[in-house]
């Protein structure tokens, strides 16, 4: 229901009109619940997500896709923190935490 909604009349993009549905791609994406990781060595690139929590806000996320894009665990934990204008010196759990999410995509054509 939201997702019509959002797609027909949400006010950000031009509503969606029956005619364009055929070429229209509908995608889903399930996220997992983030499990804290404690160093580069968890995460698997092109698998993992990341978001990096500071107390119980978001601070950042990357998708698997931008994990991948990074080219490994290291720049990807770079980039991460960087989103937050923080380096690795700022990464000290509990407080700044970061965690690895997997993710299932469905699609469908309109």
């Amino acid at each position: 229901e939201l997702s019509m909604r959002a797609a027909t009349g949400g006010g950000r993009f031009e509503a969606l009109k029956r005619k364009e549905l055929a070429a229209t791609l509908i995608q889903i994406t399930v996220v997992s619940d983030p499990v804290t990781i404690s160093g580069e060595a968890a995460v698997k690139v092109k698998k993992h997500g990341l978001v990096l929590m500071s107390g119980e806000a978001v601070a950042g996320i990357l998708l698997p896709d931008d994990v991948n894009q990074s080219g490994s665990a290291g720049a990807a934990i770079d980039r991460l923190l960087s989103l937050a204008r923080m380096t690795r010196n700022d990464w000290k759990p509990p407080e700044i935490a970061i965690k690895a999410f997997t993710v299932q995509v469905f699609e469908e054509k309109g």
